[in-house]
């Protein structure tokens, strides 16, 4: 570690263990697996990938990469390869590029790069094309569109991108989750990072989507059956509304660290304990049952 330009900060455990050490380079706190150190690897805010571009930005270099290339950030810094809510400067349109497409000089503002905008009238051919009828207005590619499918009369809200990309109905697409079934709502914490997350899957899926957590190193705490996917689905949005929104706690890991995605559901152990979590996760879900019964 020390010939990588790293101090260890604690005893070594084994090859695969995150270590913690500062680098003596840039002086941050990071934790390098030995085995990746081995092969070449050191660092990862002073690394470069194979484009010469650095493998990990702090927050604030994030934003003085995204106000260079002349986008104002309207949040925080969410991870290299997720999409960052930001104002153009030069046109003042509002776009959501990624910090590693900005650095690759690939997206930046869509308007300003001169992509055009696809016509109301084209993305609906495109929805209605995939068996979708629009129930409002067209707003852009990436925002959710309510449109009822019309094979099984159900209401959904896809993307224009998905569908484009093959996405249709999630209740009448074949394989993966079943959102008309059963399913549940878990939350895991990972005692190397730090971390909590809270997620979803189908009751049936859930033991494939257990062990590939297991094998980063999450430990399971308390599941929470639901009557469908859509009921868990609603569980974990309020909880995250919640978090984000009232409690302003942001994301806490990146994708980097979470191989099999689910990074913004993650949430820093610092700022909510476990047991306050699972208490949150079981209020809101009281009150959508509530709400549920209330309704006409």
């Amino acid at each position: 570690m020390r010939a990588a330009g790293l101090e260890p900060l604690e005893t070594y455990v084994n090859a695969r263990m995150p270590w913690r050490c500062r680098c003596l380079t840039c002086g941050r706190e990071v934790s390098p697996r030995l085995e990746t150190v081995r092969r070449g690897n050191g660092c990862r805010y002073c690394g470069s990938d194979r484009a010469g571009l650095k493998r990990r930005l702090d927050s604030a270099e994030a934003e003085e990469t995204m106000q260079a290339a002349g986008l104002e950030p309207l949040g925080p810094y969410p991870g290299r390869g997720l999409p960052w809510p930001c104002r153009c400067v030069r046109c003042g349109n509002r776009v959501s590029p990624r910090l590693g497409n900005v650095l690759r000089r690939e997206s930046g503002c869509l308007y300003c790069a001169g992509r055009q905008r696809i016509t109301d009238d084209v993305a609906a051919d495109v929805m209605l094309s995939a068996g979708l009828e629009p129930l409002e207005p067209y707003d852009n590619a990436r925002a959710s569109w309510r449109c009822r499918c019309m094979h099984c009369g159900r209401e959904v809200r896809p993307t224009l991108t998905r569908v484009r990309a093959g996405g249709r109905c999630r209740y009448c697409a074949v394989g993966g989750i079943k959102y008309g079934e059963p399913g549940l709502v878990y939350v895991i914490t990972q005692p190397v990072h730090l971390a909590h997350k809270i997620g979803i899957s189908g009751q049936g899926a859930w033991s494939r989507r257990r062990k590939n957590h297991l094998r980063e190193g999450w430990l399971l705490f308390r599941t929470l059956n639901r009557a469908t996917v859509d009921d868990a689905i609603a569980v974990e949005q309020a909880v995250l509304r919640h978090l984000r929104e009232v409690l302003l706690l942001p994301p806490y890991l990146t994708n980097e660290f979470m191989p099999y995605w689910g990074a913004g559901e993650t949430v820093s152990a610092d700022g909510i304990s476990l047991i306050s979590l699972w208490g949150l996760t079981l209020q809101q879900a009281r009150s959508l049952a509530a709400k549920q019964l209330s309704s006409p």
